[in-house]
């Protein structure tokens, strides 16, 4: 029997309306999780909480049938940095022993006065570039990992490609030019001796240079190095080892052909 592929995962997408009036700011009512049905609520695979300045202020209730989202208020003043994070949680999956961690923000700093800010696929839209990537270890038993750009998917900014061990907050990054066709490489300052725990794989994208704007964040955490195999030497050719796509207006990642 051969090993069975059990890999397709697919990011939050969401439409969030933030309403500031007299220095609270509260979700209005058309906040949703759109792809609700993509996930289990038993325990709930997604989660999610605003934060102000990096720090927890409330956490998102999900309507598990309709998907609306819903939030105590927060008190806020102009300058405060606030993040309206979801995230799902992912599953494990083979042949790598791994999960996917896929969150989607919104981010804003409070202005003067009142405002009322969306976003959604008309405001601050949130690209989703569709790229081929390669993994696994390479001559010097460091991880290495090769991305192979298909679509931009509108992206006016460059995607940062981060490896780390747990609970390193980063080892080394690099940032993927997302309008170059040439297949482009990380390699982690790390080797497999050094591992002694979980590492990841990292890659974020904002939807622009300035506030208000969204943010994509997928970690791929693997649990088990000696699953992870060498570097694909014909990538990218062949031996693609995920392939990251837009569908249904959300961030699909799935082993080629799925």
């Amino acid at each position: 029997m051969g090993v069975i592929i059990d890999w397709f995962r697919g990011g939050p997408r969401t439409t969030i309306r933030v309403d500031i009036n007299g220095g609270v700011l509260s979700l209005a009512a058309s906040s949703r999780l759109l792809n609700y049905a993509d996930y289990g609520w038993n325990p709930a695979e997604v989660t999610g909480a605003v934060y102000k300045n990096g720090a927890q202020a409330t956490t998102l209730s999900f309507d598990s049938a309709d998907g609306d989202i819903t939030c105590n208020t927060v008190n806020v003043q102009q300058g405060d940095v606030i993040e309206v994070r979801v995230e799902y949680g992912g599953k494990f999956s083979w042949p790598w022993h791994n999960k996917m961690i896929a969150r989607r923000s919104a981010w804003l700093t409070v202005p003067a006065g009142n405002t009322t800010v969306d976003f959604d696929d008309n405001n601050h839209k949130q690209p989703v570039p569709g790229f081929e990537l390669g993994y696994g270890w390479d001559s010097n038993n460091k991880l290495k990992v090769g991305v192979k750009v298909a679509s931009a998917d509108g992206a006016s900014q460059a995607m940062t490609l981060c490896s780390r061990r747990l609970p390193s907050a980063q080892e080394s990054s690099t940032s993927i030019d997302l309008s170059s066709a040439n297949a482009q490489e990380h390699t982690s300052t790390f080797s497999t001796s050094d591992i002694t725990g979980d590492f990841e794989l990292e890659w974020t994208l904002y939807s622009g240079g300035s506030e208000p704007r969204q943010q994509d964040r997928v970690r791929l955490q693997f649990h088990a190095k000696e699953l992870v195999a060498d570097y694909p030497p014909g990538f990218p050719g062949d031996n693609v080892s995920l392939v990251q796509s837009r569908a249904a207006d959300r961030l699909k990642l799935g082993a080629p052909g799925q």
